[in-house]
């Protein structure tokens, strides 16, 4: 190993180690019994929280920009443009740095994405165009990560599909420019001389890239878009693919079983800051900040007075089980419904990815006890996912996606009305 290599990698584990919590993503870890074991190995596969993060995120952007989700008027040109394109990592670099017209010969002028970038960006800035070498980032991801979507593209469009765990198991190949691949190695690999040429550019231009192929979020991803064949090193990595790991923290005051559960849960947020720069860090290695304990408190205030608000307005039309609201008796009524009857999880110790298409699993593992659940989507975030309104959000199901600022501004009544609605629905109002 060369001497850089090895400062490099033993860096890498120190700072793991600083933050408590360098989830290497299980997956990366060796497959038992496959050839070249040594080559899987979970010391070159280590991310950390904020990169761990980003390879979630990515793994959606991903799926947006080879036309399998996001805007479905934008879809078809994500899936042909760059068709024609010369898989050379010179040429796609030249292509980004040109005009804006050379630029969107190779991607889409999608404005609907611009919020997903900025949080993607937000986790690892090495995924921009200008890697984190400027104070502010560009609208546009790294020429690397816009080289592989052709590659997928023009793979996908011959009907190929990629052997990963081949893939991965050739590093040295893909990692040192002096080593050449040999027509075994593309037989393994299912990719062509020209394919393999641009991986090697790629990889060798940003090695994180090589790490960010195992994680199971984007192996996922990859697998359903038909990009890469199945195999059992793949099927390992889709089966871990939760987060059951990031339970809910419950409230500090206690509540009765019957109460109504409202979970609070981030996805695709950048309001989180990770690192190791803060001692304040969680032992997922993330720190929400002020703004976000702040607004989503805001949150559980305003839901709490417009339920207070429709409680005392039904208590005083009439009877209610049998009894007449007394003005007198009203606050400690009230006292004793929110105390023992609502409860408010918030999951602030990370951010995730929750969609449309995964939040029935997803919600369940982080948060199985609540009954409404609210997530809050960075800004302008939305834009980027295809909501159906028959059956994404509320009423069709139990659950609401806000914008951040909608709530930070507290831009979100009609929201709050619906969600303390529900919320009077569920509950038992006590007899006088």
């Amino acid at each position: 190993m060369k001497p850089f290599r090895f400062l490099s990698l033993l860096l890498t584990v120190m700072i793991c180690l600083t933050v408590t919590h360098c989830a290497p993503v299980s997956s990366l870890r060796k497959t038992p019994g496959s050839a070249s074991d040594d080559t899987i190995t979970a010391g070159e596969a280590l991310l950390t929280p904020a990169q761990q993060y980003a390879g979630e995120v990515l793994s959606y952007m991903m799926r947006v920009v080879l036309g399998d989700a996001g805007a479905p008027e934008m879809r078809q040109a994500w899936k042909t443009r760059g068709m024609d394109a010369k898989l050379e990592l010179g040429y796609i670099t030249e292509m980004m740095n040109a005009t804006e017209r050379g630029k969107f010969s190779v991607m889409v002028f999608d404005p609907n994405i611009l919020g997903l970038s900025e949080v993607l960006y937000h986790y690892d800035k090495n995924l921009n165009q200008f890697k984190g070498k400027y104070i502010f980032d560009s609208i546009y991801p790294s020429v690397e990560l816009i080289a592989l979507r052709l590659l997928l593209l023009q793979k996908r469009s011959r009907g190929e599909k990629i052997r990963m765990k081949a893939l991965i198991q050739r590093e040295s190949i893909l990692l040192n420019p002096a080593i050449q691949a040999t027509e075994a190695d593309l037989r393994a690999t299912n990719l062509n001389p020209r394919e393999m040429k641009l991986l090697k550019e790629v990889f060798e231009s940003d090695p994180m890239l090589f790490r960010y192929l195992r994680h199971p979020f984007l192996l996922r991803a990859l697998y359903n878009a038909g990009f890469i064949e199945s195999d059992e090193w793949v099927e390992q990595a889709r089966q871990e693919v939760d987060y059951q790991q990031y339970k809910c923290r419950h409230p500090k005051k206690s509540y009765g079983m019957a109460a109504v559960k409202i979970a609070v849960l981030p996805s695709l947020i950048a309001d989180f800051e990770p690192g190791i720069a803060h001692r304040e860090l969680n032992r997922y290695g993330f720190k929400p900040e002020d703004t976000y304990i702040q607004a989503t408190a805001g949150l559980e205030k305003a839901i709490l007075a417009a339920t207070q608000g429709l409680v005392k307005k039904n208590l005083n039309r009439g009877p209610v089980n049998g009894s007449r609201a007394d003005t007198r008796q009203w606050e400690s009524v009230w006292r004793k419904i929110a105390g023992e009857q609502i409860a408010f999880f918030h999951q602030n110790q990370r951010p995730f990815v929750i969609l449309p298409d995964n939040a029935d699993r997803t919600i369940r593992h982080i948060c199985p006890e609540a009954d409404f659940y609210i997530i809050i989507l960075g800004k302008n975030v939305y834009q980027s996912i295809d909501f159906d309104a028959k059956k994404d959000i509320y009423p069709a199901v139990n659950r609401l996606y806000l914008d951040f600022l909608d709530v930070k501004y507290s831009q979100i009544s009609e929201e709050v009305d619906q969600i303390s609605r529900f919320i009077v629905s569920k509950l038992k109002i006590p007899e006088n």
